[in-house]
């Protein structure tokens, strides 16, 4: 089941730092729900898509955002809920009746997770599903590095 919400409460909130905090690399982590609820405060438009398999004690998230005039999207899919469908899914309804959207992913596997664990980078994933990597356009920061991938109707 996915859930679309424009708003998440107080315990999807501290799931999706949680979440937020496991699968991506540890030079993103944030401290604390504060510093989370600072970065979506600098995003426009926010739409959240959890989804939710009751077999599974996990929730996958993922969230369309208007920045600089662009529509872009992000997804934490817990490693409990990787290689069964489930990005897919997300993807199909993150793209449903949109034109354009674009990604920041990291392209190598040199950053290691919260756990001290890899983190495995999802680009593989994302050009199987249609999105291209913009050559020479890159998030470059003292805590990440990340090519922008593009996906077109």
């Amino acid at each position: 089941m996915i859930i679309h919400t424009q708003v998440l409460n107080q315990q999807q909130q501290l799931e999706l730092l949680k979440c937020w905090n496991d699968v991506y690399p540890v030079n993103v982590k944030f401290e604390d729900l504060s510093k989370l609820n600072s970065y979506f405060d600098g995003l426009q438009h926010v739409e959240y898509f959890l989804l939710i398999d009751s077999s599974i004690p996990a929730i996958a998230f993922s969230f369309r955002f208007i920045r600089d005039g662009e529509l872009w999207l992000a997804m934490l899919m817990p490693t409990s809920m990787q290689g069964k469908g489930y990005g897919s899914i997300l993807l199909e309804e993150l793209t449903e009746n949109k034109e354009m959207i674009s990604a920041w992913v990291v392209d190598h596997d040199q950053d290691l997770k919260s756990d001290g664990s890899p983190y495995v980078s999802p680009l593989q994933f994302y050009l199987k599903n249609g999105f291209v990597i913009q050559e020479g356009v890159r998030l470059e920061l003292d805590t990440i590095s990340a090519a922008k991938l593009v996906w077109r109707n």
